[in-house]
C-alpha cells in the first residue's frame, strides 16, 4: 500500500509545493520523476536498512514495531530474507 495512503501526508508530493523530497528513486519501481536544482544523497548502512525492511515486512507496517528479534529469535527465516535482499539488490 503506497505510503501516502497509510496517512504519511506528503508522500508523493514532487511539485513546488515541497522543497524536500525523500526517494528511493530510481531503485523504486513506478516513483514519479521529478526535477532539481541540487541534489542530497545519504546512502544507509546496507544491512541496517535490510534488517528495518525485514521487520516493515513482518509487521506489515511502515510505524508499528515487532516484539521480538528477528535474527535472533528467527535465524533462518532472517538469513533467507537478507540473501533476497542481496539478491535482488545486487543486480
Amino acid at each position: 500500500m503506497p505510503l501516502h495512503a497509510c496517512g504519511l501526508i506528503g508522500e508523493h508530493i514532487v511539485d513546488d509545493r515541497c522543497w524536500i523530497v525523500k526517494t528511493h528513486h530510481p531503485h523504486r519501481m513506478m516513483s514519479q520523476d521529478f526535477s532539481a536544482n541540487k541534489v542530497m544523497i545519504c546512502v544507509r548502512n546496507p544491512f541496517d536498512a535490510m534488517k528495518s525492511m525485514s521487520y516493515m515486512i513482518t509487521s506489515l507496517s511502515h510505524s508499528m514495531a515487532i516484539e521480538n528479534d528477528l535474527p535472533e529469535e528467527e535465524p533462518k527465516f532472517f538469513t533467507n530474507m537478507m540473501g533476497y535482499f542481496l539478491k535482488v539488490h545486487i543486480k
